[in-house]
């Protein structure tokens, strides 16, 4: 959570409190998360700071580049506010900015970090004349871009309309670039706002004019897609309105500063609230946003959420077995369960279809490595690579770590579980999509769940190591985890 003028706060969905706050932190403008680690893009002067909630925090201010946060680049280039964050390729986050007061043009820069944590950054401005940055997404190689005909506060735009390009990724050179026709507004946007690729494929994004959103087909540039959601269009042009996606393929935006429910295959929406500047929403589904002075939560009903995904799961098909299953155990849940039971299934059935969202994030990290009491053990392609899983657990392939601890291991693919068995009589059992770990007898739950990528099974490297009695440590710099048997 950012405040105006200053302060972050960080808040704990399940628990219902609040985990840190620094009441002087500069104003922060827009924020990402890569790695476990929150980046902040702040104003005045487009700086960039990095935050671990691993450690204890020890803000220092003033542009150091000590302590925690600790500031990690100041892009310069008469840019001011860095109101976009997209993470990108493998330790690579794209900024997009408004320049400074009495300025046009604003500035790509792409924040890239080594092995070690070292940041690097390169800085493009002016590659849109006259134009800023309203929105960025980042797939395969390529990077999509919204501008905004919008500067810095004190200067009247020069341009009429936003642009859509295509980008490459290697070379920053503009493949495509267009003036985009979308259906209902025609070619008035000023802002192409908040990108993000959806469950259909198309690349959605924000217009200023109508709380309008728009799917992109990215090969042709043409609008598939459009919806208007309120008819009033957005006083302002600097800043972008948001997408969020629910898992069961619901689109939540602010387009028009109104929080609505869109449903992209039936071009229906619903507005839900007025005066909304930020949306989030959380594993479960609730929705989160601001009127400008409150945070507000809409909690969903987990029966209706779980409808939702089960009509997704029916429409899209999915190939994987665990899918599949749990589609079927959803189905056969009654509205007359238990919330517990009901939520559960929704959560299940939600691990397999979120994946399908978030297709504008790529894998992340497959540089990790791992030792055991000091030795490394070596990943290769036939048993799968490490790698790290929504910013924050290792996941590595279960019958490498089953076997180099001399377990024996079986897999049920009727019924996607995992059973392992120690040379000393003990057993573990889990199941994909199942948060539920069974060690001996007794259950534990976390908050990640066994899955399935690339034919492969893996697990969370932390929950299986742990059960088993062993430490498990991680080492930042050298991206490794260390687990210590003796």
């Amino acid at each position: 959570i950012g405040g105006y003028q200053y302060g972050i706060s960080g808040y704990d969905t399940n628990k219902g409190e609040f985990t840190f706050n620094i009441q002087n932190f500069h104003q922060p403008e827009g924020f990402v998360m890569m790695n476990g680690k929150a980046y902040y893009g702040t104003y005045t002067g487009a700086v960039i700071y990095r935050y671990d909630p691993a450690q204890p925090i020890d803000y220092k201010r003033d542009l150091s580049t000590e302590g925690n946060p600790c500031m990690v680049a100041d892009i310069g280039e008469m840019q001011d506010r860095p109101f976009v964050m997209e993470t990108a390729w493998e330790n690579t986050i794209l900024i997009g900015s408004i320049p400074d007061y009495g300025e046009l043009g604003g500035a790509i820069t792409v924040y890239h970090e080594d092995e070690n944590g070292k940041p690097d950054f390169k800085t493009y401005r002016n590659l849109f004349p006259n134009h800023a940055i309203g929105g960025l997404a980042y797939k395969d190689g390529k990077i999509y871009v919204g501008t905004t005909i919008s500067g810095g506060i004190g200067i009247d735009p020069v341009e009429s309309q936003a642009k859509f390009a295509v980008i490459d990724a290697k070379t920053m050179a503009i493949e495509k670039e267009t003036i985009l026709n979308i259906p209902g507004i025609g070619t008035s946007t000023a802002i192409i706002g908040q990108m993000s690729f959806g469950p259909d494929g198309l690349l959605w994004a924000c217009s200023d004019k109508q709380g309008t959103v728009f799917g992109i087909d990215t090969e042709t540039l043409e609008v598939k897609k459009s919806i208007s959601t309120t008819e009033s269009d957005m006083p302002a042009t600097r800043r972008g309105n948001y997408i969020r996606w629910g898992a069961d393929g619901t689109m939540y935006t602010n387009a028009g500063y109104v929080l609505s429910a869109v449903d992209i295959y039936n071009n229906t929406y619903k507005n839900l609230a007025k005066n909304c500047t930020h949306v989030a929403v959380d594993p479960s589904g609730n929705v989160y946003y601001d009127d400008k002075t409150h945070i507000i939560k809409l909690e969903v009903s987990q029966w209706e959420r779980l409808q939702s995904l089960i009509a997704r799961a029916e429409r899209d098909k999915p190939s994987d077995p665990g899918a599949q299953q749990a589609l079927s155990a959803a189905k056969a849940v009654k509205q007359t369960d238990s919330s517990e039971a009901i939520k559960g299934a929704a959560q299940k059935l939600a691990g397999y279809l979120d994946t399908a969202v978030k297709t504008d994030v790529p894998p992340v990290s497959s540089g990790i490595s791992v030792k055991i009491d000091g030795e490394e053990v070596g990943f290769d392609d036939t048993y799968g690579k490490p790698f790290l899983y929504e910013d924050s657990r290792v996941m590595l392939p279960f019958r490498k770590l089953f076997e180099r601890f001399g377990w024996t291991v079986n897999w049920d693919d009727a019924l996607q579980t995992i059973t392992a068995y120690g040379p000393e009589g003990d057993d573990m059992k889990m199941t994909i999509g199942s948060n539920t770990y069974e060690c001996n007898g007794v259950k534990t739950e976390f908050d990640v769940s066994p899955l399935l990528k690339e034919d492969r099974t893996y697990i969370p490297v932390r929950v299986i190591a742990e059960s088993m009695g062993y430490v498990v440590g991680w080492e930042d710099a050298s991206q490794t985890v260390t687990i210590t048997t003796k």
